[in-house]
């Protein structure tokens, strides 16, 4: 069971833009996760997200804009894990539930120039700043008179970044693009970052763009990872996460309704950062090879058709296996129908999922699966409200998950009844609202 609700709202007067989101979701957890009880609704999720952005824009002259913005960000994340409870500590702890949340916010704000000087050249520069203000961790044993376990944490984490960017686009001709771009981000707790992207645009016989493609990104290592908690180590040297990108596109428009597009693609990733034993840690990393295409046709007349197959090769630098639980094929495709010249739309969609490693690779392979989707859309019950309708595997087709060993094994229970993999979800339905206010 799912329960899900989503909350927009966007605002505009003359230069000033106001935009709010609001998401809540809570699933109840069947699978016995982390060594809990099976079929009990009273095991949950609850991921709660709250965004603010106030933005400013402001033309200074024909050739010349400037943006700005203020934001505000919220998350708060609840879990119950109920479980078998056994004063010896073999099918449980000696407690029936744990309950976690955690809490944190950041806030912050962006100046964005953006000047034409020509048809041919394009400049952007742009500074952030971004400040983490709290983070609440709770997590304990309920109902506990011992209290087994009771991890509180409620700090500034006293981390903020600046960063500033810029990027140019240089158009000599109307068929070639080349854009440039340089990223500096500053963390408090780490120091400094450059990062580079590039790209380089051709228009060939006036229908095909061919686009190479260069990127760099970094992640940071966060609060709980340079300092630790919850029975981890942290570790203050950790290096960010950096991942490089090289990708070949091809999108060409065949016509004025169909449309072609494929990439190439390749990226290296370094300094994971992962749990070693009781502390973090970066290790080698992995890197990726594979393809896109995707090819779709649409008409005016609201008649949609789409086909998609991907590929992605994905590996540790360390040894050079595969990595577990993704699949390398990816297929998908659908089409969408006008109904009874009404605005009503109905839409189906096949996807299919190829072969996964389970969680231990020796175990093998979990099989490919075949899933069909229906969707009800645009029905209009007034100007302002709008519906649409989406029944998640139509067919109520029966697979499954690869899975950590631990998330589905009851404590010592896992060395009598391996279990690699978790059911997914049957059929379900979801209702989707639109207000226009």
């Amino acid at each position: 069971l799912e329960q899900l609700g989503n909350l927009y709202l966007d605002l505009s007067y003359q230069n000033l833009h106001l935009h709010v989101m609001y998401n809540n979701r809570k699933k109840h957890v069947p699978t016995g996760l982390y060594g809990g009880r099976f079929n009990d609704d009273r095991t949950f999720f609850q991921d709660i997200n709250g965004f603010a952005e106030l933005k400013y824009s402001l033309n200074l002259s024909k050739k010349a804009s400037l943006d700005f913005r203020l934001f505000t960000d919220f998350y708060q994340f609840k879990g119950r894990y109920m479980y078998y409870a056994d004063e010896n500590w073999i099918t449980g702890p000696p407690y029936e539930s744990e309950f976690n949340e955690v809490r944190n916010r950041s806030h912050g704000g962006e100046l964005l120039y953006s000047l034409k000087l020509s048809k041919k050249h394009m400049t952007i520069i742009g500074a952030e700043y971004k400040k983490y203000a709290r983070i609440y961790f709770r997590y304990y044993s309920e109902n506990d008179p011992l209290s087994h376990l009771d991890e509180f944490y409620d700090m500034d984490p006293e981390e903020y970044i600046w960063s500033v960017y810029a990027t140019h686009s240089y158009r000599p001709v109307s068929k070639l693009i080349i854009e440039a771009g340089l990223h500096y981000n500053h963390y408090h707790s780490i120091g400094g970052h450059s990062s580079f992207r590039s790209s380089i645009s051709y228009r060939m016989f006036n229908k095909l763009w061919i686009k190479l493609l260069y990127g760099e990104a970094l992640r940071a290592p966060n609060t709980w990872e340079l300092r630790g908690g919850f029975f981890l180590r942290g570790n203050p040297d950790l290096k960010p996460e950096v991942v490089k990108t090289l990708e070949l596109i091809f999108d060409a428009s065949i016509s004025q309704t169909l449309n072609w597009k494929t990439s190439i693609f390749r990226y290296d990733l370094k300094d994971n950062i992962r749990t070693t034993a009781d502390y973090f840690d970066n290790i080698e990393g992995i890197t990726g090879t594979g393809f896109e295409s995707y090819i779709r046709y649409l008409k005016q007349s609201g008649f949609h058709a789409y086909a998609s197959i991907s590929f992605s090769d994905v590996k540790k630098k360390s040894d050079s296996s595969r990595i577990p639980f993704s699949a390398r094929w990816l297929g998908k495709a659908g089409l969408t129908l006008p109904l009874f010249m009404t605005p009503l739309k109905l839409g189906i969609e096949f996807q299919w999922v190829g072969p996964r490693l389970f969680g231990d690779p020796a175990i093998g392979e979990l099989t490919s699966h075949f899933i069909t989707n229906l969707t009800l859309s645009s029905i209009q019950f007034s100007p302002q409200l709008e519906l649409s309708l989406t029944v998640r595997n139509l067919f109520n087709s029966s697979h499954q998950h690869p899975s950590f060993i631990s998330d589905l094994a009851s404590w010592n229970m896992n060395s009598i009844y391996k279990i690699y993999d978790i059911p997914a979800e049957g059929r379900s339905i979801m209702l989707k609202t639109r207000l226009n206010l």
